[in-house]
């Protein structure tokens, strides 16, 4: 009896280090995605910071038929993959 809870002791530690393994691998990846955010906010989102630069209404319209077909899955062709 006393072996068969050394023996899922052990798996549920083998468990929670693949947990906080992972969980460091998120917070790794995620600070990276964050850092790049913030490096190429400039050339991510201008819209945000220039005025100038118009919005791009015209690739919006063009695909708003597009969507509610892909959400209902009623179309077919490259969105029925």
């Amino acid at each position: 009896k006393q072996e068969h809870q050394q023996q899922i002791t052990a798996q549920a530690l083998n468990v929670l280090s693949n947990i906080v393994m992972v969980w460091n691998t998120v917070k790794r990846e995620t600070a990276i995605f964050q850092r790049s955010i913030i490096k190429y906010r400039n050339y991510i989102l201008p819209c945000l910071y220039d005025i100038e630069i118009p919005p791009n209404n015209g690739s919006e319209r063009a695909i708003r038929n597009i969507k509610p077909g892909r959400r209902s899955g009623q179309t077919k062709g490259i969105w029925s993959i």
